[in-house]
């Protein structure tokens, strides 16, 4: 959960970087933010992502596909097989 508001708080700092206005959602992930150590999910360990990336995409194809966490998956899956993604700023170090 802590990840997932981490995530969230860090997207909409992006969408304001942008020029976006706040998104509606903004306020109450900060309030959960500050309000964690009430929340009824139970603690552990965070399980891996889902890989929801087709079997005829290149990625897959890697040799170092199968030896990757879930992100350096994704990053491969952008850096081989998406192409819509353009920066002007800020280019991830990972992206080809």
């Amino acid at each position: 959960m802590i990840w997932l508001i981490l995530h969230a708080l860090e997207m909409e700092e992006e969408r304001l970087r942008r020029g976006f206005n706040p998104h509606f959602s903004a306020s109450f992930i900060e309030w959960c933010a500050g309000n964690v150590e009430r929340s009824l999910v139970p603690d552990g360990k965070q399980t891996d992502f889902a890989i929801a990336i087709s079997e005829d995409k290149d990625c897959r194809k890697h040799p170092a596909f199968n030896l990757l966490d879930s992100v350096g998956k994704y990053r491969l899956y952008y850096s081989l097989d998406k192409k819509f993604a353009k920066w002007t700023q800020n280019k991830p170090n990972w992206i080809n």
